[in-house]
């Protein structure tokens, strides 16, 4: 029997995403015009626990946009590691540095309430619609990618019969890293302990249940049964993502 692919998925309120070992494609659910890049993946970083979480995370937004993604991906991991560094290292632990810190830390905060506050004001009237499509292309994408594990082609009525909740959804980190954070944050490097663990317990968390529990009640939030439309939609990015990848 051959191997089925690890893919994974992203999804946004105008696109749905899918990513595999070698490509990521998109299609944008307004125009049905469908995008692609290819990722860079290392299998030895991928089986080290721990330290693959946060570089696949990062990968994976690297790869999103590759304009922006390049530009996120230096200042989360500024973010995540320089108060440590400068906490924990006497060279770096000096007057200057802890001001530079302090400042980073208000202009990236100034940084991200200006960003909402833009996204408030440009979208004020859409909010609740882009809501209620990314709910839609979330659960479509759920259920696509579980027809893909089970085995079963990706036609609507096998798609339609699926979950729309998924172990393995993203947002297990972000529920399981705020869990953590309320536990570890007095530890060096916090911010980073608590993202790798977030990410081993995501790939646990289709073997182990009781870790799949807290992303679940988010998921009730996050996702909503998908229109055959939407689910259409998806099925073309799986598709164009699967014969990229050799399928």
């Amino acid at each position: 029997m051959k191997t089925k692919l690890k893919i994974g998925g992203i999804s946004l309120p105008n696109s749905i995403s899918f990513i595999g070992p070698k490509f990521m494609a998109t299609i944008n659910t307004k125009t049905d015009k469908i995008k692609y890049v290819k990722v860079t993946n290392s299998t030895i970083i991928r089986k080290i626990p721990f330290i693959r979480g946060p570089v696949m995370l990062l990968r994976q937004v690297w790869c999103f946009n590759k304009i922006w993604g390049p530009v996120v991906v230096f200042i989360a991991s500024v973010a995540l590691v320089a108060p440590d560094l400068v906490r924990y290292i006497p060279a770096l632990n000096t007057a200057f540095t802890l001001d530079v810190l302090n400042w980073f830390g208000v202009g990236l905060l100034a940084l991200e309430g200006l960003g909402l506050l833009y996204v408030v004001c440009k979208y004020r009237l859409k909010i609740l619609e882009m809501i209620k499509n990314f709910k839609l292309n979330h659960g479509a994408e759920h259920k696509a990618i579980w027809c893909y594990n089970k085995g079963l082609d990706l036609t609507l009525s096998n798609i339609k019969s699926q979950p729309k909740e998924h172990p393995n959804c993203g947002s297990t980190i972000v529920v399981w890293f705020i869990i953590l954070i309320v536990f570890l944050h007095k530890i060096p490097f916090y911010n980073l302990i608590c993202m790798s663990l977030a990410t081993e317990i995501l790939l646990l968390a289709d073997r182990l249940r009781l870790f799949f529990i807290p992303s679940l009640l988010l998921q009730k939030l996050t996702t909503r049964e998908p229109s055959d439309e939407i689910i259409n939609k998806a099925i073309k990015s799986f598709n164009t993502l699967l014969k990229l990848e050799g399928e």
